[in-house]
């Protein structure tokens, strides 16, 4: 019995200061890039946005003057607006606020019977039951990039009827 209790207090000493020196070697925040100081040869972070189409994006919403600001900043044109246009004109306005971050938009799809769920830059006419990237990650600072996200953001169409993803 006593070889038994020398041989586990070493052993359990052992993983005490092991736990303690390799746990404290590991540790990372979820924020540590962004507190990163200098040149870093991380790459930036990158967010996707998901859209999800459906027919309440044509609600009419900022009806009287909540969305002045977004006006008077050109990213509304008028007021009453759209939820889509409203969410459009947000997300430009965060962006153009940004630097350093990749940004890409996705749009959700739905699987049936007889429907297309192929994207605008797709020729394929089955689904995934899922989505599809309508812009990959683009840096935000790419001029020209963000030029092409924010057409395509556009050019996406207000859902008519029972369209929807």
């Amino acid at each position: 019995m006593t070889t038994k209790r020398t041989i586990k207090k070493p052993l359990s000493i052992f993983c005490i200061v092991a736990t303690l020196l390799f746990g404290r070697l590991s540790t990372a925040d979820d924020i540590d890039i962004y507190a990163t100081s200098g040149q870093s040869t991380v790459s930036p972070p990158q967010v996707m946005f998901s859209i999800d189409w459906r027919p309440n994006l044509s609600a009419t919403v900022c009806q009287t003057g909540e969305c002045q600001f977004l006006i008077e900043e050109g990213y509304l044109h008028a007021a009453p607006t759209d939820f889509f246009s409203l969410l459009r004109a947000v997300l430009k306005r965060v962006l153009a606020s940004l630097s350093g971050v990749e940004v890409g938009i996705m749009l959700s799809h739905e699987q049936g019977s007889g429907k297309s769920c192929a994207g605008p830059q797709t020729g394929s006419s089955t689904c995934t039951n899922g989505g599809y990237i309508l812009k990959g990650f683009t840096s935000v600072d790419d001029e020209a990039g963000m030029i092409d996200l924010f057409s395509r953001l556009d050019a996406i169409p207000l859902p008519q009827g029972n369209e929807s993803h």
